[in-house]
């Protein structure tokens, strides 16, 4: 298997959707999120607003791709985020958070697959994070005098030789209303 679609947990329910909670490796998962459209109606698969997940062969994701992001709604789980950021702090010592690759303002789902350990400074919304680019980027969905915007974002967490799992940087790129694709790094580490 190398290609999956399908859709996150159901909002209300405690239902983490099983193939997103433990992702096999070397798979595309492209995920139909649960948005609402300009017109009102809800995103379908292949209208160019999925959330695609790539992932390499240890099973982590390695790349998270939208390109047409949209406001949506998606469950949380603090269980999940607090696992998920329990193992950096544990091991590097310091506050990491279970952080969003998309946030759940933009439908981007509980599971596994989305989630990443990120330290603080860069899951929260502090000066130059991810987390503050996140707010922009949303600002802009949700668009001036209510037409929305069009942002397609890329993120690519990069893994180095001290943790398996932890990603040492978030390669970021996103592109507003077909303008200049912007690239940042976000570093993971202190």
């Amino acid at each position: 298997m190398d290609y999956v679609e399908t859709h996150y947990g159901n909002e209300g329910s405690v239902r983490l959707n099983y193939d997103l909670m433990n992702p096999q490796p070397n798979v595309t998962y492209v995920v139909t999120p649960d948005v609402t459209l300009p017109n009102g109606s809800k995103a379908e698969v292949g209208q160019g607003y999925d959330h695609v997940f790539v992932t390499d062969a240890q099973a982590r994701t390695e790349r998270m791709y939208v390109e047409n992001l949209m406001p949506g709604d998606a469950s949380r789980s603090s269980s999940v985020q607090g696992r998920v950021g329990r193992e950096g702090t544990s091991f590097f010592g310091v506050p990491y958070e279970g952080g969003h690759l998309l946030q759940n303002w933009g439908g981007g789902g509980a599971e596994d697959i989305n989630m990443a350990a990120m330290l603080r400074e860069v899951n929260g919304n502090y000066e130059g994070s991810f987390g503050q680019l996140e707010g922009v980027l949303r600002s802009h969905v949700i668009g001036d005098g209510g037409v929305p915007g069009s942002v397609m974002l890329d993120v690519r967490p990069v893994f180095g030789a001290d943790h398996p799992t932890v990603p040492e940087l978030f390669e970021v790129r996103w592109q507003v209303d077909g303008g200049v694709v912007e690239r940042v790094p976000f570093w993971n580490r202190n």
